[in-house]
């Protein structure tokens, strides 16, 4: 992930950009979150998604299965890795 630029907005909206392929993507707050959630919590997705649930007052296993989806969509963009 260290070849992605990330950066949110004002408005809360997070573009991320791959350096080295041009590759953008973009999303609301909620996806905002989620990143920055997950880079704390050095992408162990049950920490972030219990954290997540807190904040956003949300049942842990419905936020899980969320993160994991958008995960893969990052995958699926180029932008991050599995593990």
């Amino acid at each position: 992930m260290s070849d992605v630029i990330s950066a949110v907005a004002a408005d809360g909206e997070l573009e991320l950009l791959h350096r080295a392929t041009g590759e953008r993507f973009t999303c609301g707050p909620q996806g905002a979150a989620m990143w920055v959630a997950l880079q704390q919590h050095e992408w162990r997705l049950d920490a972030t998604a219990t954290e997540l649930s807190r904040a956003w007052m949300m049942d842990s296993l419905r936020v899980r299965v969320a993160l994991g989806r958008w995960v893969e969509e990052l995958q699926i963009a180029g932008l991050v890795e599995e593990a």
